[in-house]
């Protein structure tokens, strides 16, 4: 009996070492491999940061924009909104990062209340920020907060500590400078599929939380005299149509035009809109009907993120 108690004490110690190891500094070891916060802030100077959900990782291609001579890195993690994206700015500028030139994902989060993005995000930030997302989550979701708070500071990433070796291995083959490295192929689909594929667009307005994530990341670029701009990342054409998909964008193009703020759009996109270019629009040229070049209606291909970069070389 005392045996099985010793043995019960022990995993429970153990336990929680090992669960407040991995909130404090999970976060530390991510900066020895190719992506995430950490290793950003490693970097010390950073010429071209693009910030955002899986859109980033797979519209910018950073091996094929080195063609051109244009060096950067990408952070994304999945769903990233607004909110969050100001937060890993702030973090960023507190340790020192040097940004010359920031890309801000136009994603479709902006029009949802905060929840939290999705993926690898709990265990490559500091705990600090653990803590507001936790905050943030409660505040805008009403979402039970033991389940909530298992998953934030308990249960996430447990794997990949317990698996590190392995895990940082698998991760520093699959990324290169946060994105994908050189020669990794995603084909792209069929007309009819894409087709088929239901559209979840529901908001056309940006939500007021995601508001002030977005003014947040306007202020802290201003402060640091980082040269900011938002990108909308192509679209499949029925996507590029949508009404409230337009409605979305026209709201977001507003918004960082009146507070001073350029904007990188596709071409046909604006025609949709009947937005004239201007120093704060700025347009670049791509095939939003072919479907080579989309994995679904909001992600591209491997061939279309290197038509992406070779028409985003010629306007920035």
């Amino acid at each position: 009996m005392k045996f099985r108690l010793k043995a019960f004490i022990l995993a429970i110690i153990l336990s929680a070492s090992i669960i407040t190891v991995k909130n404090v500094y999970s976060w530390d070891l991510t900066g020895y491999y190719d992506r995430g916060l950490k290793r950003v802030i490693n970097l010390g100077t950073v010429d071209r940061l693009y910030i955002g959900s899986s859109l980033v990782r797979k519209g910018i291609n950073i091996a094929e924009a080195e063609k051109y001579s244009q060096s950067g890195f990408l952070l994304h993690y999945g769903s990233l909104d607004p909110l969050d994206m100001s937060m890993l700015l702030e973090i960023m500028l507190q340790h020192g990062l040097v940004i010359e030139n920031l890309y801000i994902d136009m994603h479709t989060s902006a029009a949802v209340p905060y929840h939290g993005a999705e993926g690898s995000i709990f265990f490559e930030v500091p705990l600090s920020m653990r803590v507001k997302i936790f905050q943030l989550i409660m505040q805008n979701s009403g979402a039970n907060f033991l389940k909530i708070g298992w998953e934030v500071f308990v249960s996430d990433g447990n794997e990949k500590l317990l698996f590190w070796p392995l895990y940082k291995t698998a991760i520093s083959r699959a990324y290169y400078k946060g994105g994908y490295p050189e020669g990794y192929v995603r084909p792209g689909t069929t007309r009819e599929i894409l087709d088929a594929e239901e559209n979840h667009d529901n908001n056309p307005g940006i939500d007021v939380t995601q508001k002030r994530g977005i003014l947040k990341i306007i202020k802290l670029c201003k402060e640091n005299n980082i040269n900011l701009a938002f990108l909308e990342l192509p679209k499949y054409s029925a996507k590029v149509n949508n009404s409230i998909y337009q409605k979305f964008m026209t709201e977001y193009i507003s918004l960082i035009n009146e507070n001073g703020v350029k904007c990188i759009i596709s071409a046909e996109l604006l025609k949709q809109l009947n937005i004239h270019e201007n120093d704060k629009v700025i347009s670049y040229e791509f095939n939003h009907d072919n479907p080579e070049y989309f994995t679904d209606q909001i992600h591209l291909s491997s061939e279309g993120s290197i038509a992406l970069m070779k028409s985003l070389t010629k306007v920035n």
